[in-house]
């Protein structure tokens, strides 16, 4: 999982060094990395990209939607919900 959570890091560093910038994320597992893309124009698209790891399991969600109205808050409202999915399945594993 850290191998895979670090080509992971690779690909979003060529996005954020790209047309993108790296964000600031809460911690989610054992290590987060998110990086977003966009104009910055009224009505253009913005595009999420968060990965993580728990443990031996990575994860990943892209999101995208129009300016202003995807927020990242509303991403990791996504994320979240899906860690407590990994995290139950780690427990019973």
């Amino acid at each position: 999982a850290e191998s895979e959570f670090d080509a992971y890091r690779e690909e979003l560093g060529a996005e954020a060094g790209g047309a993108g910038r790296w964000l600031d994320v809460p911690r989610i597992g054992d290590d987060a990395l998110a990086a977003t893309s966009g104009s910055g124009m009224a009505n253009s698209v913005r595009v999420f990209r968060l990965v993580w790891r728990d443990g031996n399991a990575t994860a990943s969600i892209a999101a995208n939607g129009f300016e202003g109205r995807l927020r990242l808050a509303d991403v990791l409202e996504l994320v979240r919900k899906q860690q407590r999915r990994i995290a139950a399945a780690l427990v019973t594993d």
